[in-house]
């Protein structure tokens, strides 16, 4: 069940009360999400100084699929790590 299904099926009498949690849901779900990111950053940095593709045996394009991102995204990642890296040491949580 995703979080806007189990707000919606409660009852509420006050609008203003299921506007707080719904804007409570969204501010968790994006802090999360933004944690999601950061970490993927950090692993696709492992993953690329490794050459983790090439010592599995896989071609770069079949690797990046596996593991659930579009070559976009990988690359995008890839390519802003140390901008990543940078901004995640001098603003830490």
């Amino acid at each position: 069940m995703y979080i806007i299904d189990e707000i919606m099926s409660r009852p509420c009498d006050d609008l203003r009360v299921r506007r707080r949690e719904l804007f409570q849901a969204a501010t968790l779900v994006h802090k999360r999400e933004q944690d999601d990111v950061i970490n993927s950053i950090f692993l696709i940095e492992a993953l690329e100084r490794d050459n983790a593709a090439a010592n599995l045996g896989m071609f770069k394009d079949e690797f990046i699929q596996k593991i659930g991102l579009t070559p976009d995204v990988y690359y995008g990642r890839a390519v802003n790590k140390g901008q990543s890296w940078t901004a995640v040491s001098v603003f830490p949580r």
